[in-house]
């Protein structure tokens, strides 16, 4: 029964023509449901650049998004990066902006959430992202004047304080961060950067067993890369 429920990786990915803020949400829910899944996306990763390799152009494209957000969730951020940049979607360059942001490539990231922005991505979660731009450039003072901006996302979004927590540890206030990583939980018990600093939190307060949990579903909601403040 429990095989029945698990959602099908290869309908999702490589069968639906759609892909979509939708599509990206039922695949972090897919993998979140265990091992097989990811055995799953790596089979569904072949296929995909199959259909790559295979299908003519203008065609080859959509799978070139889903190849590349495949990749993404699988941790290999370079090959993510050179599929998504043929994107024309802002779904595909709002990620390639994260998958540049991962690997501290700031100008590229930059260019690629403008970019979201104006093909109509919720200029919201893109301002949040500008937020970790802001503090990889050590210009601290334009994040928070940011942040301040946002602050009606603070009763509903676990990105937001995920976000603040990292200002107050760019500024040396771990327990005003860890306040906000734990909020992030708690709106989103699924977002793995709150859950990787609560880990490395709670580590280095000597608590292992609390350490341990946040550690073991932190690799449960992929990529763990993107728990990197």
């Amino acid at each position: 029964m429990a095989d029945q429920m698990l959602i099908d990786l290869r309908t999702l990915m490589v069968e639906k023509e759609d892909c979509d803020a939708g599509t990206v949400q039922q695949l972090r829910n897919g993998l979140a449901q265990g091992n097989q899944q990811f055995k799953s996306l790596k089979e569904v990763v072949q296929l995909l650049k199959k259909k790559v390799e295979t299908t003519p152009a203008p065609g080859h494209k959509k799978y070139q998004l889903k190849l590349g957000i495949a990749l993404y969730f699988m941790g290999h951020t370079s090959e993510a990066i050179e599929n998504l940049t043929h994107g024309e979607s802002s779904l595909a360059f709002f990620y390639l902006g994260k998958a540049c942001l991962s690997t501290k490539n700031i100008e590229e990231a930059s260019k690629a959430f403008d970019k979201a922005e104006k093909l109509g991505y919720n200029i919201n979660q893109v301002q949040l992202q500008r937020i970790d731009l802001l503090r990889q450039k050590e210009n601290l003072k334009e994040a928070k004047a940011t942040l301040v901006k946002l602050e009606e996302l603070a009763s509903h979004s676990a990105e937001f304080h995920f976000q603040k927590a990292g200002i107050f540890l760019d500024e040396g206030e771990k327990a005003s961060a860890v306040k906000h990583l734990e909020r992030a939980v708690e709106l989103d018990p699924t977002h793995t950067g709150a859950l990787f600093h609560l880990a490395q939190a709670n580590d280095q307060a000597g608590n292992d067993h609390e350490a341990i949990g946040f550690y073991e579903k932190c690799l449960k909601h992929p990529p763990i890369h993107v728990g990197v403040l």
